[in-house]
């Protein structure tokens, strides 16, 4: 499975409401640090986990299977 489907939306998700929902709705948003920290660190991993499953997904081709060709199909060369 590729699961930059996955944390590509929901990054985007994240971006959404942090910007639409909280940043324009409340001037005091985040209120404490650590809030703070947390909303960083949130979009952080959130960022580093699409990012990396795109890298990763994309070393796998949707239908690619491993292996010689079945019989009755011929090789392809790359």
């Amino acid at each position: 499975m590729n699961w930059f489907v996955v944390f590509g939306p929901l990054a985007a998700a994240w971006a959404v409401v942090l910007s639409v929902l909280l940043g324009l709705r409340r001037p005091d948003f985040p209120r404490t640090r650590s809030a703070e920290r947390a909303v960083i660190g949130i979009s952080i991993l959130l960022v580093a986990l699409a990012i990396g499953s795109a890298i990763t997904g994309a070393n796998h081709r949707v239908g690619e299977r491993e292996g010689p060709p079945a019989k009755g199909e011929t090789a392809f060369v790359r």
